[in-house]
């Protein structure tokens, strides 16, 4: 077996090195040619954000860095759409320690409120990193409405009351399509004084699905009566 160590230096631009072996003897002759690429490991990588707290829908800058890494593809996952529609970039050559780097698109626009965590992958040809980053996008509870399943034409709702109680189940929805009303408040219901009914969850925690159109609690507000008749109960949102 023969063996030769050289050492190469990473480019400042991709560039392939061609290796080439000749092999005799008395009786034959073999020439074998491979091509290869020097690529530099990813040191220390890191992302920023301009903000990570800021009222919906943003737009936040988001920027990324590394002590070291050639021909290094960067992907920005901002988890605010039910497809995932990543940007990508790619950096050709040794980066520069110490400079920060942005992709085109990474001055983002989210598509819905809330906590989303931001997820970028540094990928080469040797090896593959992942940095998370967490961002607030703030709203108003301003614009919403309070609907049942058991919905009247008279916009009043009914349910049924059996062994001796009724339960009433409300969710909360946003006004109209385009509104995407807080996920981080609560709501506080303030009972009728004739049937006194209780409540299951309280304070009621806001969570939207803001992929719903128009935008809609995931979980039920049970209310549940322990008398029969007409009430009409008072509800009140307010932030965390």
């Amino acid at each position: 077996m023969l063996a030769q160590t050289t050492s190469f230096n990473s480019q400042s631009s991709p560039t392939n090195f061609t290796v080439q072996v000749y092999a005799w003897n008395y009786i034959s002759s073999v020439y074998i040619s491979d091509v290869f690429s020097i690529v530099a490991a990813i040191t220390n990588p890191q992302i920023s954000a301009s903000t990570t707290n800021t009222l919906f829908p943003g737009p936040i800058v988001f920027q990324y860095t590394m002590d070291a890494g050639s021909n290094v593809n960067v992907t920005f996952s901002f988890g605010d759409t039910l497809i995932n529609n990543p940007v990508s970039c790619l950096y050709s050559g040794d980066y520069p320690s110490g400079v920060w780097s942005g992709c085109s698109g990474t001055n983002h626009t989210f598509a819905i409120p809330g906590t989303m965590t931001v997820i970028v992958s540094f990928t080469n040809a040797i090896s593959t990193y992942y940095k998370y980053l967490t961002v607030t996008l703030s709203t108003s509870v301003s614009s919403i409405v309070i609907g049942t399943s058991l919905q009247l034409l008279s916009s009043q709702c009914s349910a049924a009351y059996i062994g001796s109680r009724a339960t009433a189940s409300f969710v909360i929805q946003a006004a109209n399509t385009t509104v995407k009303p807080a996920s981080n408040a609560q709501v506080l219901i303030i009972p009728d004084l004739i049937n006194q009914p209780t409540v299951t969850q309280g304070p009621f925690q806001l969570t939207f699905n803001y992929f719903n159109s128009p935008a809609t609690t995931t979980n039920g507000l049970n209310i549940i009566y322990t008398s029969t008749g007409k009430t009409k109960e008072k509800l009140y949102i307010k932030l965390k």
